[in-house]
């Protein structure tokens, strides 16, 4: 069996994308047992988005037992290095791995 890493990359004041793109992978029925992390990456996003991503976050992981590992920038850091740390620290181990930004969503 095939297992992926999902990992999302969410940007600035947008707390309604980041919200339509993490509760969607809960709702659309993707096969979660599949799914062997969820990486989240916070770009320099709103107080309100990084409160909304803490949350879910800890709620996915207790509902799903999947770990969800949130990246926030270093320093002077912003897009790239941000993806450079979600897809590589810890390596990723899964067969796939399929990345998001924020305004994507799985639909149903």
């Amino acid at each position: 069996m095939y297992t992926a890493t999902l990992c999302i990359l969410t940007y600035g004041d947008h707390t309604d994308l980041a919200k339509r793109c993490l509760q969607s992978l809960v709702r659309s029925g993707v096969p979660l047992p599949l799914v062997a992390d969820i990486r989240v990456g916070l770009n320099t996003v709103s107080d309100d988005t990084d409160n909304f991503v803490a949350m879910w976050a800890y709620a996915a992981s207790c509902q799903l037992g999947i770990p969800v590992r949130l990246y926030t920038p270093a320093g002077n850091s912003y897009k790239y290095p941000t993806m450079r740390r979600m897809f590589r620290y810890p390596a990723i181990e899964s067969d796939y791995a399929i990345s998001f930004d924020d305004d994507s969503y799985v639909s149903d």
